[in-house]
């Protein structure tokens, strides 16, 4: 009888809950322009949260640092929306294709 190669169970990767609250620690927003996100997505081949915003605010109004992996996606001096780089602090969340 032929031996069956089984595929390995992939982890799981954290969910949008763990994703926002570790975003939350990363920048410092009001709750206000948290109010203001409209999209979020995580990209886990490269462990990276992006928060999309309903409309550009002011780029003074959220410190951007991209020593900290919190880097600004503007449009214009408008900030719309944020990349947050390794979320999970664990790159072996990432799922390379």
């Amino acid at each position: 009888m032929a031996k069956v190669k089984r595929k390995e169970a992939v982890a799981a990767g954290p969910s949008m809950k763990e994703l926002i609250a570790r975003a939350s620690e990363r920048v410092a927003m009001s709750d206000e322009l948290w109010r203001r996100v409209r999209r979020v997505s995580y990209q886990d081949d490269v462990d990276t949260l992006v928060l999309r915003f309903a409309e550009g605010v002011s780029a003074r109004q959220i410190p951007t640092d991209d020593e900290e992996g919190v880097i600004g996606i503007f449009d214009g001096k408008k900030i719309v929306g944020l990349e947050i780089l390794d979320i999970t602090g664990n790159l072996e969340n990432a799922n390379p294709r």
